[in-house]
């Protein structure tokens, strides 16, 4: 399978509606992988409009994955330059107050920090919460057959 790396740089603001209430709008922060589908369907449609193999292939066929594009700013330019896929941090993700951050330094950043805790997803501890909730109430023991997810049976293990 190949991989396309894509820079896109927004030339005039966008305005994206991430709903369709008729209330109220509000905007995306990110570019969804359907309006990137759309806006190359659109423009290809515009230039090439004889090629309709092509655009079946490429837009109708389902062989080519469009992802959702996220905003990525940099301090070092080496990291903005980079390849490297950009991905969001969930809402559930933590980092510790005293020591925030990500483990690792890049290159560019500040080097007076010597210690950062990391940043962890508080998803699965709050999972194990609520089994642990759901099950003492019934009947006061939780069996592996019952957990479906591999992680959380790995967390089970450790709390037992």
């Amino acid at each position: 399978m190949k991989h396309l790396s894509i820079k896109l740089i927004a030339e005039t603001p966008l305005a994206i509606r991430s709903d369709h209430a008729p209330g109220g709008v509000e905007t995306a922060t990110f570019i969804t992988g359907t309006t990137l589908l759309g806006s190359l369907a659109n423009v290809h449609r515009l230039l090439y409009s004889e090629k309709t193999e092509e655009f079946e292939a490429l837009f109708l066929s389902g062989q080519v994955h469009y992802p959702d594009l996220y905003p990525a700013a940099f301090p070092d330019q080496k990291m903005q330059e980079s390849r490297l896929p950009v991905y969001p941090l969930p809402k559930t993700a933590q980092s510790c107050k005293r020591f925030s951050g990500f483990r690792y330094i890049f290159p560019g950043e500040r080097k007076q920090e010597k210690q950062r805790h990391g940043v962890r997803d508080s998803l699965i501890d709050w999972a194990l919460f609520n089994l642990l909730h759901k099950n003492e109430v019934s009947d006061n023991k939780i069996h592996e057959d019952e957990v479906e997810d591999k992680r959380s049976i790995a967390a089970l293990q450790v709390l037992r």
